[in-house]
């Protein structure tokens, strides 16, 4: 799904962000990235859909021309405010299929919102829900693209313990592979079989999600 060959990225203000990363994704796995703030979890991401481009060679789905696989891809930032810009849930569950020219859009967008379990949201203001829901929501906006495979940034940062626990549930029942950089170690240890340590923009540890997560000094050494 996804192959990463020494790459890396540096911001215009001189910040080296990603040092010559390598990392391959297969077909069924649902991957943890994991590290302090400042590790490179978010530029990695975004590289991965095109919007940061880098030094080095990242093929997603077989291409390395990533605007071509932009609507094969779901990426959920951390912000659902920064996902959700129409005046109602529908424009914004809509909006993908629409622009991709996809056919049904209704039927996508009533499947993506019961898939998330906010069908009858349709004509709510997204800015009027509280966070959960929000959350819900951009899921839902790229599930309507019918993704192949899906790049989370922190999903359950900010939510109180029930709503992470609902969103770990509805996670988990998606069938799509994920790659999902996150801070919530329990999430990552529910969710992920395998474990992927960011330091300073370089891959510290890859591995087994358990036993990463109960490496104490390797998590007290980077941060975490």
């Amino acid at each position: 799904m996804i192959d990463i060959t020494h790459y890396s990225y540096t911001y215009p203000d001189g910040t080296k962000a990603l040092k010559n990363v390598s990392l391959k994704v297969g077909a069924h796995e649902n991957v943890a990235l994991v590290g302090a703030n400042g590790s490179g979890k978010t530029t990695l991401l975004l590289s991965m859909v095109g919007i940061l481009r880098g030094e080095g060679s990242i093929t997603v789905l077989g291409e390395s021309n990533l605007k071509k696989v932009r609507g094969r891809v779901g990426l959920v930032f951390q912000n659902p405010d920064d996902q959700l810009f129409m005046p109602t849930v529908f424009d914004d569950v809509a909006f993908g299929p629409i622009n991709l020219g996809s056919d049904h859009v209704q039927e996508r967008v009533d499947a993506a919102l019961k898939k998330v379990g906010l069908s009858g949201y349709e004509r709510k203001s997204p800015h009027h829900l509280s966070l959960g829901e929000k959350k819900r929501v951009a899921i839902a906006t790229v599930l309507s693209t019918k993704p192949e495979l899906l790049l989370m940034d922190e999903p359950s940062a900010n939510l109180d313990p029930r709503r992470k626990r609902e969103l770990l549930q509805l996670l988990k029942e998606l069938p799509q592979p994920k790659v999902v950089a996150t801070h919530d170690l329990k999430l990552a240890l529910e969710l992920c079989e395998r474990t992927v340590l960011l330091n300073s923009g370089s891959v510290a540890s890859d591995g087994d999600t358990y036993q990463i997560l109960t490496d104490t000094t390797l998590l007290e050494t980077h941060g975490l």
